[in-house]
């Protein structure tokens, strides 16, 4: 029998209470505050929540307080954003008791740090700024990295903070190693769309930041738009030596007997109509039709202002079209379920070249971008 609401309600707090005291006995008063803040909300009455909050709520202050003084004092010029988030705590842990009345009674003198949180951010941004700043005189790709990180910490303590925003864009495209995709020659007419929407699946692998968060690419179109000390690397795509539509014939004729006697027909003896059995025969042709496509890919990465190749690999794909059928005369009864349903199939054409120019290009596209990836992970 299920527990009714009243006791459900009643275990769910017990539990949480308990959470609490665990939580209070392992040093973690903030998770015991919130956690016996639920409960008090549910159940003002509760004296162990009452009980693990006040002690846990000071202690937590305590601490926090003791984390302000001691990164204060501290020469890191990064110390603020360690006080900053100490202040968080604080005022998060204020917050808790929102909504809560027996909580404002139980603890009717705590305390919001608004300046000091602020101040704290303030002082934690410009000195990420004043970091981002030198790291961005550089200009190398490693040091703008840094220097991007560090507007998004800015941010992160005062969004729109002086002209970070801008600055941050800027480094970014420092950082950026920019990629030019160079469309691949044509093919014949009857595969001219196959390729096209090979190429298509290629910028989609690598649209955005799937690669990797610092490398962007482009196709030709789009690289006009990058100032050239930017465009830094091309990815050249080449099929070669591929053939689509190598086709392979061959059959296959053989006699079956039933393994058991069947009927086979009646007779009649003594007036009586009578079975009759025996093993009957089907000579049975089997046709097999294979169509074989294949080919590989030629990968280069060209540094784009030297033209010297960094990368060279050739990736392979293969397709093989099958199918089967098969005629017979005789009994069907000598042949096996699997014979008969083959005998009950008939030739079909292959699919036209460009399905089969994408079937074997499949498994090409899904080794290429396994391989643009690791090639690319490390920029």
């Amino acid at each position: 029998m299920r527990p009714s609401y009243p006791i459900l309600l009643l275990l769910i707090l017990t539990s949480a209470c308990n959470s609490a005291q665990k939580a209070y006995n392992r040093g973690d008063y903030e998770q015991a505050v919130r956690l016996s803040v639920n409960t008090l909300r549910e159940d003002p009455r509760d004296r162990k929540a009452r009980s693990v909050l006040v002690d846990a709520y000071a202690k937590a202050v305590e601490a926090n307080l003791r984390d302000v003084a001691t990164y204060s004092a501290l020469q890191d010029p990064f110390r603020h954003e360690r006080v900053a988030m100490a202040y968080d705590r604080l005022n998060t842990l204020y917050h808790r008791l929102d909504r809560c009345p027996v909580c404002d009674n139980l603890i009717p003198t705590r305390r919001l740090y608004t300046d000091e949180w602020n101040e704290s951010r303030q002082k934690a941004a410009e000195a990420r700024y004043d970091l981002a700043l030198r790291q961005m005189q550089d200009e190398s790709r490693e040091e703008s990295k840094k220097a991007v990180q560090g507007f998004m910490v800015v941010e992160r303590f005062v969004p729109g903070y002086r002209d970070t925003r801008a600055l941050m864009e800027q480094a970014l495209e420092r950082a950026t190693l920019h990629v030019i995709i160079e469309p691949m020659p044509e093919q014949p007419r009857a595969l001219q769309g196959a390729q096209q929407l090979f190429e298509q699946k290629v910028r989609e692998a690598v649209s955005g930041n799937r690669m990797n968060r610092w490398v962007r690419f482009y196709s030709a179109d789009e690289a006009a738009t990058i100032p050239p000390p930017y465009q830094d690397q091309v990815v050249r795509l080449r099929f070669e030596s591929f053939a689509v539509g190598n086709t392979h014939s061959s059959s296959h004729t053989e006699t079956f007997t039933s393994a058991d006697s069947v009927k086979v027909g009646e007779t009649r003896i003594d007036g009586r109509n009578v079975d009759v059995f025996g093993k009957v025969t089907a000579r049975y042709t089997s046709f097999r039709k294979t169509v074989a496509s294949g080919g590989s890919l030629d990968l280069q990465i060209l540094d784009r202002s030297s033209g010297r190749v960094i990368l060279q690999d050739r990736i392979d794909g293969e397709f093989i079209w099958e199918h089967r059928w098969a005629t017979f005369n005789g009994d069907e009864r000598a042949l096996s379920a699997d014979q008969r349903r083959l005998a009950g199939l008939r030739e079909v054409p292959p699919p036209p070249p460009d399905v089969l120019f994408l079937e074997f290009t499949g498994p090409i596209h899904a080794r290429l971008t396994d391989r643009l990836r690791r090639f690319y992970a490390g920029y």
